[in-house]
Order: structure tokens, then C-alpha cells, then sequence
């Protein structure tokens, strides 16, 4: 869930920077939130995977009860 955006279509007021959130909607209206990932001259690139997206979790769980 990786997009590249071409500058000009940001907004005038925005300044992207690496690590700055921004919201994004889609063509059905749902919004979600994006990190911009790379700026340069010409396009920004934003991220919109959980950031636990690509990680490792571990849990520790506890076995109550097995069966009726």
C-alpha cells in the first residue's frame, strides 16, 4: 500500500518531511492515514500500511480450558 504522488497535487500550505502524517480518501469516501516515506523534488511517497505492518509479534497466551 505504497503510493507515489506527484508534489503538485499536495495542497500549497503543505510542506511534506519525511515521517509527517497525512489523511487520504479514496474514490468510495473512506479516509484513512498515510507517512510520507520519501520527498523529493519532484513526487512524495506514501505509506499506508499498519505500522505493525512487516513486523514480528509475539504473544503469550495461557490455555484455560480445552473441550466442553
Amino acid at each position: 500500500m505504497i503510493r507515489k504522488v506527484a508534489r503538485q497535487e499536495l495542497p500549497a500550505d503543505i510542506i511534506p518531511e519525511i515521517g509527517m502524517f497525512l489523511q487520504m480518501g479514496d474514490e468510495y469516501g473512506n479516509e484513512f492515514d498515510v507517512v510520507i516515506t520519501e520527498v523529493n523534488d519532484e513526487f512524495i511517497l506514501l505509506d499506508a500500511n499498519h505500522e505493525l505492518a512487516d513486523k514480528d509479534l509475539i504473544f503469550e497466551i495461557e490455555v484455560v480450558k480445552i473441550g466442553s
